[in-house]
């Protein structure tokens, strides 16, 4: 079960016993809650990424560099045509992302 549906049970258990039927519901100091658990992101290292990117092979590799270097998504990378970039500003333009 999930931690906020456990919390929200026991916080609606908390307001029966307060507000409906008016009775203390006793010393909840030591009572056991339940906790999120941090979230750890997993991120590569520039070396892990270099690694990755020196064993592809054309073209897999310029959709890889696409897609992490600016940020595309596979659908926005796999619609892009010649005119979306700009050579000479440097420029590259996303249509419907």
């Amino acid at each position: 079960m999930a931690v906020s549906t456990q919390n929200q049970a026991f916080n609606a258990q908390l307001f029966f016993y307060k507000h409906i039927i008016k009775k203390d519901f006793g010393d909840n100091s030591n009572t056991l809650r339940a906790k999120s658990r941090p979230y750890i992101p997993v991120v590569l290292s520039r070396e892990e990424v270099h690694s990755i990117l020196e064993r592809l092979t054309y073209p897999n590799n310029l959709i890889v560099k696409l897609l992490y270097g600016c940020g595309l998504r596979m659908f926005e990378c796999l619609n892009l045509r010649v005119n979306n970039f700009n050579f000479d500003a440097g420029i590259l333009t996303i249509h419907d992302g």
